[in-house]
Protein backbone atom coordinates (compact mmCIF):
# COMPACT_ATOMS: atom_id res chain seq x y z
CA UNK A 1 0.00 0.00 0.00
CA UNK A 2 1.51 3.38 -0.56
CA UNK A 3 1.44 6.44 1.60
CA UNK A 4 0.69 9.71 0.84
CA UNK A 5 4.07 10.74 0.17
CA UNK A 6 4.81 8.13 -2.38
CA UNK A 7 1.73 9.92 -4.64
CA UNK A 8 3.76 12.87 -5.86
CA UNK A 9 6.56 12.29 -8.01
CA UNK A 10 8.94 14.10 -10.53
CA UNK A 11 10.54 12.76 -14.00
CA UNK A 12 13.50 14.93 -15.25
CA UNK A 13 14.14 12.99 -18.37
CA UNK A 14 14.22 14.64 -21.29
CA UNK A 15 12.47 12.12 -24.22
CA UNK A 16 11.68 13.25 -27.38
CA UNK A 17 12.40 16.92 -26.78
CA UNK A 18 8.89 17.19 -25.69
CA UNK A 19 9.33 16.55 -22.11
CA UNK A 20 11.20 18.43 -19.74
CA UNK A 21 10.74 18.54 -15.92
CA UNK A 22 7.74 16.60 -15.80
CA UNK A 23 5.73 16.88 -12.93
CA UNK A 24 2.60 15.74 -12.06
CA UNK A 25 0.81 16.19 -8.72
CA UNK A 26 -1.29 12.75 -8.20
CA UNK A 27 -2.88 13.72 -4.95
CA UNK A 28 -6.53 13.12 -6.64
CA UNK A 29 -6.00 9.76 -7.87
CA UNK A 30 -5.82 6.42 -6.77
CA UNK A 31 -2.48 4.45 -5.55
CA UNK A 32 -2.74 1.96 -8.25
CA UNK A 33 -3.14 4.77 -10.89
CA UNK A 34 -0.83 6.48 -9.33
CA UNK A 35 1.93 3.78 -9.94
CA UNK A 36 0.63 2.68 -13.42
CA UNK A 37 1.58 6.37 -14.59
CA UNK A 38 4.50 6.32 -13.01
CA UNK A 39 5.23 2.64 -14.79
CA UNK A 40 4.15 4.08 -18.33
CA UNK A 41 6.33 6.95 -18.59
CA UNK A 42 9.17 5.09 -17.12
CA UNK A 43 8.67 2.43 -19.87
CA UNK A 44 8.49 5.03 -22.85
CA UNK A 45 11.78 6.41 -21.24
CA UNK A 46 13.36 2.89 -21.62
CA UNK A 47 12.19 2.50 -25.16
CA UNK A 48 13.33 5.98 -25.88
CA UNK A 49 16.72 5.39 -24.80
CA UNK A 50 16.32 1.71 -26.98
CA UNK A 51 15.57 2.80 -29.65
CA UNK A 52 18.51 5.47 -29.77
CA UNK A 53 20.54 3.08 -29.04
CA UNK A 54 19.71 0.80 -32.12
CA UNK A 55 19.74 3.97 -34.06
CA UNK A 56 23.51 5.04 -32.71
CA UNK A 57 24.68 1.55 -33.31
CA UNK A 58 23.72 1.68 -37.16
CA UNK A 59 20.30 0.12 -37.16
CA UNK A 60 17.53 1.94 -39.80
CA UNK A 61 15.37 -1.47 -40.01
CA UNK A 62 11.97 -1.01 -39.30
CA UNK A 63 10.59 -1.89 -35.80
CA UNK A 64 7.14 -0.80 -34.52
CA UNK A 65 5.53 -1.51 -31.47
CA UNK A 66 2.24 -3.64 -32.10
CA UNK A 67 0.76 -4.72 -29.47
CA UNK A 68 -0.97 -8.60 -29.89
CA UNK A 69 -4.28 -9.17 -28.06
CA UNK A 70 -4.50 -12.13 -25.59
CA UNK A 71 -7.50 -13.39 -27.05
CA UNK A 72 -5.45 -13.08 -30.68
CA UNK A 73 -2.40 -15.30 -28.80
CA UNK A 74 -5.33 -17.70 -27.24
CA UNK A 75 -7.44 -17.87 -30.78
CA UNK A 76 -4.29 -19.04 -32.60
CA UNK A 77 -4.31 -22.33 -29.61
CA UNK A 78 -8.00 -22.81 -30.23
CA UNK A 79 -7.38 -23.02 -33.65
CA UNK A 80 -4.43 -25.33 -34.03
CA UNK A 81 -5.92 -27.46 -31.18
CA UNK A 82 -9.19 -27.52 -33.45
CA UNK A 83 -7.05 -28.92 -36.32
CA UNK A 84 -5.62 -31.79 -34.10
CA UNK A 85 -2.36 -30.06 -32.62
CA UNK A 86 -2.04 -29.98 -28.89
CA UNK A 87 -0.39 -26.41 -28.16
CA UNK A 88 1.27 -25.31 -25.53
CA UNK A 89 2.06 -21.25 -25.14
CA UNK A 90 4.02 -19.06 -22.80
CA UNK A 91 3.82 -15.48 -24.08
CA UNK A 92 4.85 -15.23 -28.00
CA UNK A 93 6.21 -18.79 -27.92
CA UNK A 94 4.51 -21.69 -28.83
CA UNK A 95 5.59 -25.75 -28.83
CA UNK A 96 3.62 -27.72 -31.31
CA UNK A 97 2.94 -31.36 -30.92
CA UNK A 98 1.06 -34.12 -33.35
CA UNK A 99 0.49 -37.70 -32.24
CA UNK A 100 2.03 -37.30 -28.58
CA UNK A 101 5.72 -35.69 -30.32
CA UNK A 102 6.94 -32.06 -30.73
CA UNK A 103 6.97 -31.51 -34.34
CA UNK A 104 7.57 -27.53 -34.11
CA UNK A 105 8.46 -24.38 -32.06
CA UNK A 106 6.77 -20.78 -33.29
CA UNK A 107 7.88 -17.69 -31.68
CA UNK A 108 5.95 -14.32 -32.41
CA UNK A 109 7.89 -11.37 -32.90
CA UNK A 110 4.70 -8.64 -33.38
CA UNK A 111 7.25 -5.65 -33.75
CA UNK A 112 8.64 -6.89 -36.89
CA UNK A 113 5.32 -8.57 -38.04
CA UNK A 114 6.90 -11.92 -38.31
CA UNK A 115 6.15 -15.45 -37.28
CA UNK A 116 9.15 -17.75 -36.67
CA UNK A 117 8.10 -21.05 -37.48
CA UNK A 118 11.00 -23.84 -36.39
CA UNK A 119 9.94 -27.28 -37.66
CA UNK A 120 12.00 -30.59 -35.53
CA UNK A 121 14.09 -32.88 -37.97
CA UNK A 122 13.87 -35.24 -34.76
CA UNK A 123 10.35 -35.84 -36.02
CA UNK A 124 10.48 -34.84 -39.68
CA UNK A 125 8.10 -36.95 -41.17
CA UNK A 126 5.31 -35.80 -38.87
CA UNK A 127 6.28 -31.95 -39.28
CA UNK A 128 6.14 -32.06 -42.79
CA UNK A 129 2.97 -34.03 -42.44
CA UNK A 130 1.26 -30.47 -40.37
CA UNK A 131 3.98 -28.05 -42.02
CA UNK A 132 1.14 -26.46 -44.53
CA UNK A 133 -1.76 -27.02 -41.73
CA UNK A 134 0.74 -24.76 -39.23
CA UNK A 135 0.95 -22.12 -41.61
CA UNK A 136 -2.46 -22.19 -42.83
CA UNK A 137 -3.66 -21.52 -39.34
CA UNK A 138 -1.08 -18.51 -38.76
CA UNK A 139 -2.09 -16.85 -42.04
CA UNK A 140 -5.56 -17.32 -40.01
CA UNK A 141 -5.19 -15.71 -37.67
CA UNK A 142 -2.19 -13.15 -38.37
CA UNK A 143 -3.35 -12.45 -42.17
CA UNK A 144 -0.48 -9.56 -42.40
CA UNK A 145 2.63 -11.78 -40.35
CA UNK A 146 5.87 -12.57 -43.00
CA UNK A 147 6.29 -16.70 -41.93
CA UNK A 148 10.05 -17.75 -41.58
CA UNK A 149 10.28 -21.49 -42.12
CA UNK A 150 13.38 -23.03 -40.41
CA UNK A 151 14.44 -26.85 -39.93
CA UNK A 152 16.21 -27.28 -36.46
CA UNK A 153 18.96 -28.43 -36.50
CA UNK A 154 19.99 -27.00 -39.85
CA UNK A 155 21.47 -28.32 -41.98
CA UNK A 156 21.12 -32.01 -44.26
CA UNK A 157 18.64 -34.33 -42.95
Amino acid sequence: MLTPQFTRFAATEDFMGSVRGLEAKTESLTPQLTIGLIYAINMYIVLYRYMGFLAKHGYSGELHLYWVRVSDLDKLVRRFRENGLCVGRHSYSYRLFYKGKVVAGLHLYPGYREASLRLYRVHRDLAEAVRELIIMVIRDVFPDYKIVVKWYPPGNP
